[in-house]
């Protein structure tokens, strides 16, 4: 998961660089990258020795992402992501 965070961040920084940042990211994009390519190697090690159980989590997880987006799980009815404002 926290792969996608890297990611976000640098398809953010070049989408829409004129955003305030209140957090610099040190030595940005080196220390994202280096994070990216070791966990992906990661995952590619583990799936070239366990490639069922792998594939089953990755597989599960899908699943379970498509179901709350099916069903609308941390959205109220209009689609919007729920703030836990009452006044509505």
């Amino acid at each position: 998961m926290s792969w996608l965070v890297c990611l976000g961040v640098i398809v953010l920084r070049i989408s829409a660089p004129e955003l305030p940042r209140s957090f610099k990211v040190p030595l940005y994009p080196l220390t994202l990258i280096v994070f990216l390519a070791m966990s992906g190697f990661g995952l590619v090690a583990a799936a070239l020795q366990r490639p069922l159980m792998v594939g089953g989590v990755l597989g599960g997880l899908l699943i379970a992402g498509l179901l709350m987006l099916r069903f609308g799980v941390g959205a109220d009815r209009g689609g919007q992501v729920a703030t836990g404002d009452a006044r509505g």
